[in-house]
């Protein structure tokens, strides 16, 4: 008898063994089509909340014009300092969109661990998740004011 995990490992490598061929499929994009295919499907589940594939498109692309306005592209970092969840994972999508490059923050840092993993990533932006502002204003002062 097979061992079920391995034919899930295998199956996995099958779905994304495609990526070589086209390494302008990226998941923004990836989710644009099963948002078409799936429609209200759920795409996201969690205690808190469920999203469909089409409200995860909708905050994909909400968060992808803000990094535009906010003159965000190719190379550019912002930082996110938040927990997970539904939203959390559109401001990643939605960044990654244009182009830019999403550094993810231990939201269990605080003063100078904090200020280093923000720094060493020279972010133009930082995006502070609810509750965790206190946290952040450990570290605000000794980072570049640019930000």
């Amino acid at each position: 008898m097979p061992n079920r995990s391995s034919e899930m490992w295998l199956r996995a490598l099958e779905m994304t063994s495609p990526i070589l061929q086209n390494p302008s499929v990226t998941l923004p994009v990836v989710i644009d089509q099963l948002a078409s295919r799936f429609d209200s499907a759920p795409a996201i589940l969690s205690d808190a909340a469920t999203i469909s594939f089409r409200t995860l498109k909708e905050r994909m692309e909400f968060y992808a014009y803000w990094a535009l306005s906010q003159g965000i592209g190719s190379k550019d970092v912002v930082c996110l300092f938040a927990p997970n969840s539904a939203e959390y994972f559109a401001i990643w999508l939605g960044v990654t969109r244009v182009g830019g490059t999403v550094a993810l923050i231990n939201t269990n840092l605080r003063g100078a661990p904090l200020e280093h993993s923000i720094g060493v990533v020279s972010p133009l932006h930082i995006i502070v998740g609810e509750g965790l502002y206190a946290a952040f204003e450990t570290a605000r002062s000794q980072l570049s004011p640019k930000i």
